[in-house]
């Protein structure tokens, strides 16, 4: 049996996904390793906007950034159905309510939440396509999340 289905960003981008095991997941894993790494490096950015946060004063807003930075990288490094996944989603929650919360008052709301609502439907989008066993697509909108998310709070943290 061939180990790789051709998807829509397969035969277009020429990014094949692999069948998943008989357990629907990839050697325990979520995603396959390829696409794993890729979101493990695209977190790597998250690091660059604690620290503009720190720079300009944002001190707890920036700290929290960077814990979340942290379990996101725990997460993507290996990631499975466990509790560094459900750490890593209640605190990319709070941190977003955080920041939302912070945000109102801000000069820069509008464009900050506009790129925020940007991510949202990039998120809606990827898990589209990770229902559908797509995880190149799946992948590659979850990245532009961590992108939207990052360039919002450096539009907040400059401020």
């Amino acid at each position: 049996m061939d180990k790789i289905k051709y998807t829509f960003f397969g035969e277009y981008f020429g990014l094949y996904d692999p069948f998943p095991d008989s357990d629907g997941l990839y050697n325990g894993c979520i995603i396959p390793l390829n696409q794993a790494l890729f979101l493990y490096r695209i977190t790597h950015i998250s690091f660059i906007t604690a620290a503009i946060g720190l720079i300009n004063n944002y001190t707890w807003l920036a700290s929290g950034t960077a814990i979340g930075s942290c379990i996101a990288h725990l997460y993507w490094y290996n990631p499975r159905y466990n509790w560094i996944r459900r750490l890593d989603i209640a605190t990319v929650q709070v941190l977003i309510w955080t920041h939302l919360w912070t945000a109102i008052d801000n000069p820069r709301f509008t464009p900050y939440i506009s790129i925020q609502i940007i991510g949202a439907i990039f998120y809606i989008l990827g898990l589209y396509l990770h229902k559908h066993k797509e995880v190149w697509g799946s992948t590659i909108f979850h990245s532009l999340v961590h992108i939207c998310a990052n360039l919002s709070l450096i539009i907040l943290y400059t401020s």
